[in-house]
């Protein structure tokens, strides 16, 4: 799993811009699912859960942000939550 090294202290994880969701992407090598999944879990962390594991909806969430960035559609929950269980 990614750890999102490109989140600053400071940084706004809810409203991820362009040049964030690009480095993300960047870092996941391509892969949208795990770009998404570091982001939920960088999310968690940010918040204090011991477990920084996320769940499909903080998932769908993150994806979600990302593919806005990017002006795409948003991804419906069914999907990720197939891609998820596939292990993509």
């Amino acid at each position: 799993m990614l750890r999102a090294p490109l989140f600053d202290v400071g940084a706004n994880l809810e409203t991820i811009d362009l040049k964030q969701a690009l480095a993300l992407l960047d870092a996941a090598k391509g892969d949208e699912m795990l770009a998404a999944f570091s982001l939920a879990a960088a999310r968690n962390r940010r918040a204090g859960d011991v477990d920084d594991s996320p769940d499909d909806v903080e998932v769908h969430h993150a994806l979600a942000a990302l593919r806005k960035a990017r002006g795409l559609l948003r991804p419906s929950f069914d999907h990720v939550c197939s891609q998820l269980r596939q292990g993509k």
